[in-house]
Order: structure tokens, then sequence, then C-alpha cells
């Protein structure tokens, strides 16, 4: 027979089970409770702030007096990757349904989407346009005979608006700053809360980064002159970011629409699709045409980019009198192939560092380096920020 003490025991016992259990359920909603506070604070003290200088560990390309305000995070001219050499892994779940994607950052776009498509003017179509994100890559090891171990490119999801509130925002101060104290009085960017480890690991990275593909075009042809011709664009007013920059021949955000025979999203049949579509519909193009070189994370946003190159026997003639479907992106023009010509069109105008990179790679792809480089250490230096979309 239970006594009188042994059911007080008993049931004090089984109260302070419960109560634990309360606790820890309300602590939970009740920490969670106190970040959305201060994530809400934090946003109310909204500034955009300048684009930071490239500090002395972040990685830049250079070449003679060609500077650019980007990390080549894995390329090789003279052996890039073919489309039997890439194998490709897609998860279909977005970053933001992680775990472990921060709260604060999570309020912070909910602000910023409001906020940015006021200012560019984004249809709500486009903000919700659903698009691979570059999760990681990954380079195998070395294979007999000296070959390149084969690259695995990680991929996920991740949406055009995401692009623009968190890539594009990246030094919008809109993140509480660390400290007990600090955070309620003081925002941070988005950059210094997240981006110190993940600014070349892109495993680490919590931004959006929606790939792009710059494709380099080479015409070779014996009827024209000079035979070899390299072909570019200048943005139009009509495109959201870099206008009236130069770019080479055609650019794309890899697209859920750019996929392979497997149904999996794939840089290269962006980079022959965005070529048709951007430069000639003669174009006559399989994936095998594409030579990707590499992957580059501009410093200003940390967004990272494919780059490679086509050769084509088409004569600029051909291309450039055909028919495009996007035309609008700009105006196409040609200028020889040669380090010279590249090398100072790119030191004179202004010119989106993916694509410059892009363009330079080529030429080493095909020339000696100590040629570039000559032309490349007479040419006047120009400042990093000229790469920038914000200058």
């Amino acid at each position: 027979m239970i006594t009188l003490d042994a059911l007080h025991h008993i049931l004090a016992f089984v109260l302070g089970i419960a109560a634990t259990i309360l606790f820890e359920f309300l602590k939970d909603r009740i920490v969670v409770s106190i970040r959305k506070w201060i994530a809400k604070r934090a946003i109310l003290r909204y500034k955009q702030s300048q684009v930071p200088s490239p500090h002395k560990d972040f990685p830049l390309f250079r070449i003679g007096n060609i500077q650019l305000p980007l990390a080549n995070i894995l390329g090789s001219p003279g052996t890039p990757f073919l489309f039997d050499e890439v194998d490709i892994s897609f998860r279909p779940e977005f970053i933001q349904a992680r775990p472990d994607y921060p709260l604060e950052l999570k309020a912070a776009q909910d602000f910023l989407f409001e906020h940015i498509a006021k200012i560019q003017d984004l249809k709500k179509d486009e903000i919700a346009d659903i698009m691979p994100r570059l999760d990681n890559i990954v380079q195998g090891h070395e294979q007999p005979g000296d070959k390149r171990g084969r690259l695995n490119i990680q991929l996920s999801l991740t949406t055009f608006g995401s692009l623009f509130t968190t890539n594009r925002s990246i030094d919008c101060k809109v993140i509480p700053a660390r400290g007990l104290v600090a955070q309620l009085f003081k925002s941070i960017s988005i950059r210094d809360a997240y981006c110190q480890k993940s600014e070349t690991d892109l495993s680490q990275s919590l931004l959006a980064n929606p790939p792009g593909v710059d494709v380099s075009i080479i015409s070779r042809n014996v009827n024209q002159d000079p035979q070899n011709q390299f072909i570019i664009r200048r943005r139009s007013n009509q495109v959201l970011l870099f206008k009236d920059y130069y770019q080479v021949a055609a650019t794309g955000y890899l697209s859920l629409a750019h996929c392979d025979s497997k149904g999996v999203p794939n840089p290269f049949v962006t980079a022959i699709t965005e070529a048709k579509q951007e430069v000639a519909d003669c174009l006559e193009l399989t994936t095998a045409d594409f030579k990707l070189i590499g992957i580059a994370v501009k410093w200003e946003d940390l967004h990272p980019g494919f780059y490679g190159y086509i050769e084509t026997g088409k004569s600029v003639a051909e291309l450039l009198g055909d028919f495009r479907r996007d035309s609008y992106e700009g105006t196409l023009s040609a200028i020889p192939f040669d380090p010279l010509h590249v090398v100072k069109h790119i030191a004179g105008e202004k010119w989106h560092p993916v694509s410059a990179l892009s363009a330079i790679s080529a030429l080493l792809a095909f020339f000696p380096r100590a040629e570039v480089e000559a032309v490349a250490r007479e040419v006047p230096a120009k400042s990093l920020r000229s790469y920038f979309e914000e200058c």
C-alpha cells in the first residue's frame, strides 16, 4: 500500500518533470520571440553602406596592370573542363528551409524583398522565379595519366528575389550586432555578420548564389579579316544590372530550364542556350562545344559565376547579321582576338568583372602567358571600383 509520503514524492516527481518540459517548451519560444524582436529593431536601423575594399586575404586575380575584384576559385585555361568531365548533384530544396538558416537573415530578407522590389522595379513573378543555387564545387583527385580530377557541382534551390536580398544587399546594415547589449542598438551588414568564412568557400555561404555563366565566343573564319575575332557586347539600359558595361558575347543565369538529359540544371546547357539566344540563331552548338575554364566569385556581392569559351567557324558578319531572341540585352560587336586588342579594351572600357576574367582566360587558353602579360603590363591600371556595378 502506497503511503501518503510516497504519494507526495511521486506527485512532486511528476510535477517536476512536467515543469521541466513546460520550461523547455516555453524557453525556446521565448528565445525565438526575443530574437525576432531584436531582428526587427535591427531592420529599423537599415542603412546601405558602400562596398568595402577587398582585404589582403581575398585572392584577387591579377595579370600585369589588370587587377579584377574577384577571386578565381577554380580554373585552368589550358585544361578546361569538358561536358563529360563534370558531375552535377541537385538537391531540390531551398536554403532558407534548412534548420540552421539564421532567423535574423530571414527577417532581413522579408524586409528587403519589398524595399528592393520598389527600387529595382521588380515584378512579383520575377521575385518568385525559382533558380538553381550553387552550394559547392568539389574537384576530385588527379587521375592516372596526369588527367585532372572530375568536377562535382552541387546545386539546390533559391529565388531570383533572394539574389537581391542577400548577394546584392550584402552591405546593407540589417543584422543585429554581436554582443548582449550591442545587438539592441547597432546593426551590421550581411557581409560582416555571415560572410567572413564563406567568401571563397561556397559550402559555408548563406547567400542566394544563383550562378551566372559567361561565354566568350571566338569566331575563326578564313574569309574575314582578321581571321580570328572576339565577340563582345555592350549591355543595354534595359537589363537590371551593369547597364552600359561591356561583357563577353553571352551571359545568363543557370536556369531550371537549362537541363541536361538527366533533367538536372547544367551550366554547359546554359552556355549554348544563351549563346544562341543572345548572339545568333545560326550557331550550331552542342554541350561539347563549351569549354568550362573555371568559377569565380565577385568581391562586390560574393556572387559566383562559371566562365569559359566557344569557338565557331561562323564569320562575325554571319553572326551579327543573324536573328537572335534576346537582342534587347545589348549591342554586339567584334574585336580582333589577340592580347593587344582584348586587353586594351578591358583596360580602357567599363567591363563586368567575370566577363573580363572570361576574356583574359580565353586569351591564355590560346596565347603564351608571357605574351598576354606583356600587353597587360603596358596598359594603364584602373580602380577596382570601376568594375563595381554601384559606380
